[in-house]
């Protein structure tokens, strides 16, 4: 190749570095002179090199998004001594020999499985309206947060919809219509709470200073009929925080990204206590490392705190006077990868102290809990926790020092199912709520 022309090559492609760098810029800090499709392709080749990371590293190393790669943690519920513990788990897996996504209720005291529901694939495809499931197998879907209804139906969320079966595994309902994620709770009223997301233009209807800045994710709360599954409430997040005078946390920390706040856990509050009000809602927002109180009756925050936790997954009331957080305690390198800082943790913040302790350190520390995403506990009582470590298919129930059982579903040698959030659920509430007939 002519040298002149080989110069003239390489020139070009640092000229269109920089301009493409410079229009990379512009879009972040919410310039407007490059719009559209233009816009659109800009900041989906920025993207290439990340998303391509990720996807090399998975093929490499086998992975599945149903699977963990994993040699050390023992199959099924493994007691460490001689332990009674009167209690069930609601969790969702992939069974073993069929490779099928399963939800099933665990009997920690007789160790069985006392009641499993399992996803007709084709009636779900027909109903199912996302991009996200055209090139759904027929076996497995990750079904999120499962929760136990009093006729023994279960609801769970796909990151899409929602959906209920009842307790022979019939679709019941479905809500496709809105984009719902993470956690599912029932208040007090028995009605859904469940994240969801606002599109830009219903955003922009209330925030109108958005149009300066790139597009993002705007996370919302919903309220949902269990009946019927459709939508009684939403609300953005975003807007919540504006009105309540969280300007700053929104808009004024770091530097811009898509998914900005994060919502994850939405916990409503079933009784009155010293600090809160039957109805409340304990909001998690991972990507700022806050829990706030949120009253809906008067559309108030009316308590906001953003650490000690980092990245923190999973919000609980506790006694009168407390609340517990999960904190993944991560922290995001340049690659765009979460990197756990030591342990996962629980704290437990006291409202009458306005301290935090976190009694279970030994525990976590002892066990290596490091789920970099996913998380959750419950606070089976002062000295007894239930933990489950999504991201590497584990459940602890533990003391402050140790653990006293393990559960993991293992499909082979190697790997072990990813779990979705299991829940706890004590001897007295299955009695309640799960019947036999």
């Amino acid at each position: 190749m002519n040298k002149r022309v080989y110069w003239f090559i390489i020139w070009l492609q640092f000229v269109f570095m920089l301009a493409f760098g410079g229009a990379v810029l512009h879009i972040q800090r919410g310039g407007t002179k490059i719009n559209g499709l233009a816009k659109d392709l800009i900041l989906g080749l920025a993207s290439v090199p990340s998303n391509g990371l990720h996807i090399f590293r998975d093929l490499l190393l086998g992975m599945e998004p149903y699977l963990v790669m994993n040699s050390d943690f023992k199959d099924g519920l493994n007691k460490l001594g001689d332990v009674v513990i009167d209690g069930y788990v609601l969790l969702s897996s992939v069974e073993k020999i069929s490779g099928n996504s399963i939800i099933k209720l665990l009997d920690l005291n007789k160790n069985i499985v006392i009641h499993s529901w399992r996803v007709n694939f084709k009636h779900l495809k027909k109903i199912y309206k996302s991009d996200s499931l055209k090139n759904l197998d027929d076996k497995r879907i990750r079904m999120f947060h499962p929760i136990l209804t009093s006729d023994s139906s279960i609801i769970f969320n796909t990151f899409d919809g929602v959906f209920k079966l009842d307790k022979n595994s019939n679709f019941n309902w479905s809500n496709v219509d809105n984009s719902f994620h993470h956690s599912i709770e029932l208040d007090g009223e028995g009605y859904l709470w469940v994240p969801s997301m606002l599109n830009r233009n219903e955003t922009l209807k209330s925030n109108s200073n958005f149009k300066k800045m790139p597009f993002f994710r705007d996370d919302a709360i919903a309220k949902l009929d269990p009946e019927t599954g459709k939508l009684v409430f939403i609300k953005s997040i975003f807007t919540i925080l504006i009105e309540n005078g969280y300007r700053s946390l929104v808009i004024g920390t770091g530097f811009f990204e898509i998914d900005p706040i994060h919502v994850n856990d939405i916990q409503p509050a079933l009784y009155d206590g010293d600090f809160w009000k039957k109805g409340d809602l304990l909001i998690s927002i991972k990507h700022k490392s806050t829990v706030f109180l949120y009253r809906p009756s008067n559309d108030k925050i009316v308590w906001l705190k953003t650490g000690p936790w980092l990245n923190q997954h999973d919000c609980d009331f506790v006694g009168s006077s407390k609340i517990a957080v999960f904190g993944n305690d991560v922290f995001r390198t340049l690659s765009g990868d979460f990197v756990v800082d030591s342990s996962n943790n629980q704290y437990i913040y006291d409202f009458r102290l306005n301290k935090t302790v976190t009694p279970f350190d030994t525990l976590f520390k002892k066990l290596s809990i490091n789920s970099i995403y996913g998380g959750r506990s419950d606070l089976i009582n002062n000295n007894l926790i239930f933990i489950e470590e999504t991201s590497n298919g584990r459940i602890i129930i533990g003391n402050h020092k140790n653990a006293l059982a393990t559960y993991a579903d293992r499909l082979d040698s190697q790997h072990i199912a990813i779990l979705a959030w299991s829940r706890y659920y004590t001897k007295d509430e299955i009695n309640k709520l799960f019947t036999k007939k």
